[in-house]
């Protein structure tokens, strides 16, 4: 191994003998500019100072572009429904130093490009934040009424599994922002949608009505279904608890509307079951019909070939006597023969 590389370090110093004037100085621009491109590399990567007029010639892409955040940041920021979401961004991948002093390089004296950035952004967001202040009614409803298009054309482009997604962020959104809420909020919130709820209700068609509270039976008795049994029981002792706290508090005018109610429903539920078993007898009736007359015409065929049978068997003794006799005719007439 050792001669091997010796020769192969002679080899290598005799190619270099050998070079001229001109191949020595190609190599040599060579090697300068791997160098100065590794040291531009290492200087882009170095802090600077913060401020944008002092900023070194060697990165002349940092100067003169504007500072951004990657793509998917953006596409927040123009949605304009949260203004301070880069900001909230930026901040949770390079928080604000809270003593540029410690930051600064001791060689350079010098700010990190990072923290640029983020003031950068700050100062962008904080701008906008500061124009929409001062916007006025009418751009403002320009403004929200080119975001609803923006946010419509971009939901009738998505496919169904986007939809989806979106639906339960929003839902958990929505969530978190009502459990967040004090309770005096909630209270108004909830009287709101019962309100909202009763207008609604109100301008209802029969078909509407019918179909909701088929929909909401529906749904009561999927959440009974996957009930567990204690919560079942937790559910009955609220329920009996409320109605006996109802009924506590009633007038004697309630009393008597909730009794004239009770029996109402109860004659209705007495009618329908009559109404339901008569149905029931006719229906057992019109079957029992049905069946016994498939029974006759069961009969009638069983009967029908039984006859034919019968007719079958004597034609074919007929014809068995009439070939005995003819062949008795015939051995007679034989005999005679041979007689004679």
């Amino acid at each position: 191994d050792g001669y091997i590389n010796l020769n192969k370090t002679k080899a290598s110093k005799r190619v270099e003998e050998n070079k001229t004037e001109k191949e020595k100085k190609e190599d040599q621009k060579k090697m300068v500019k791997k160098e100065t491109q590794k040291s531009q590399k290492l200087k882009e990567m170095q802090i600077f100072s913060t401020d944008d007029d002092k900023l070194p010639d060697i990165i002349p892409s940092v100067k003169k572009t504007k500072l951004r955040l990657p793509q998917k940041f953006e596409k927040k920021e123009k949605c304009g429904k949260n203004e301070n979401f880069i900001q909230k961004i930026a901040s949770s991948i390079h928080p604000p130093p809270s003593d540029s002093a410690e930051h600064i390089n001791p060689k350079t004296q010098k700010m990190p490009v990072r923290f640029l950035r983020f003031e950068k952004i700050s100062k962008e967001t904080s701008e906008k934040g500061d124009r929409r202040k001062n916007e006025s009614e009418s751009q403002i409803e320009a403004r929200r009424k080119s975001e609803r298009e923006r946010s419509r054309t971009k939901r009738q482009n998505e496919t169904e599994e986007e939809r989806l997604k979106r639906r339960e962020n929003e839902r958990q959104r929505m969530r978190e922002k009502r459990r967040n809420l004090p309770e005096d909020e909630k209270k108004k919130r909830r009287e709101q949608m019962k309100e909202r709820m009763r207008l609604r209700r109100q301008n209802e068609t029969e078909e509407v009505k019918e179909k909701r509270r088929k929909s909401q039976r529906d749904h009561l008795r999927e959440k009974r279904r996957n009930e567990t049994i204690e919560e079942k029981i937790k559910r009955r002792e609220a329920q009996r608890l409320h109605v006996k706290e109802k009924r506590e508090n009633e007038t004697e005018e309630q009393k008597k509307l909730r009794r004239d109610k009770d029996n109402l429903r109860r004659r209705n539920a007495r009618k329908t079951k009559e109404k339901k078993e008569k149905v029931e007898s006719k229906e057992q009736k019109e079957e029992k019909a049905v069946v016994e007359k498939s029974l006759e015409e069961k009969i009638d065929d069983a009967e029908r070939k039984l006859i034919q049978e019968i007719v079958n068997e004597k034609d074919e003794k007929v014809v068995k006597s009439k070939s005995e006799e003819m062949d008795d005719e015939k051995t007679e007439e034989a005999m005679e023969k041979e007689k004679k």
